[in-house]
């Protein structure tokens, strides 16, 4: 089984001919999938857990069908409270949570929030949760006002910016190429991963070293 789906169309996501259960259709608009589509098991302890895709798009993620390919949930990434591995022990009732990922979401009259649990392939969750990280920090980081004004511009991915925010970590350096010259760059630490930045403009990112 492949860790990651590829998608009959690589441009848009496959469109579900019945409403999603928690998003009103006229207020949905179909983005395309830029952070890559991931087979796991969503774990339910009412009832049998049941296997789904798990895409990353710009604004929010989805659930599809492996069989119909509908989409089944969305959930906007404004929605997310926390992300986290899932805790394993060593008693026999936790060993399902082995390669899981827990996802708190806020429900859409902002009143309560819902724990989503997914049970990746073996060895898979690390991607899965880097893929995560990646969307939720851009999405953050173009919707959000910049929060102090020694914020920097970090360039345009997927043709969106994104902004260094004050909890993540920017260091000089020099990187040492193949022909053993050393160049200045700077590094920005993001939750998916470091950002090495062009030190002359400051704004450009030069490539992303994922987790």
């Amino acid at each position: 089984i492949s860790s990651s789906i590829s998608t009959p169309t690589p441009t848009s996501t496959v469109m579900s001919t019945t409403t999603p259960s928690n998003m009103r259709m006229q207020s949905f608009q179909p983005e395309p999938c830029l952070g890559g589509k991931f087979l796991v098991t969503k774990l339910r302890s009412w009832r049998t857990s049941y296997e789904r895709i798990l895409s990353f798009h710009i604004t929010y993620f989805t659930t599809l069908d492996p069989e119909s390919y509908e989409i089944t949930n969305i959930w906007n990434y404004s929605q997310i409270k926390h992300y986290t591995t899932s805790k394993t022990t060593s008693s026999s009732s936790s060993q399902n949570e082995n390669d899981c990922l827990v996802i708190d979401v806020t429900d859409e009259n902002g009143r309560g929030s819902t724990k989503l649990k997914f049970k990746c392939l073996p060895l898979n969750r690390d991607c899965v949760m880097s893929a995560l990280a990646h969307r939720k920090y851009l999405f953050d980081n173009t919707t959000s006002p910049r929060r102090n004004n020694n914020a920097i511009s970090s360039g345009h991915v997927h043709g969106h910016g994104h902004r260094q925010q004050d909890q993540n970590p920017l260091f000089g350096c020099q990187r040492q190429t193949r022909h053993n010259t050393r160049v200045h760059s700077l590094l920005l630490c993001a939750p998916h991963g470091i950002i090495e930045l062009d030190i002359a403009t400051r704004t450009i990112p030069i490539q992303t070293y994922f987790y």
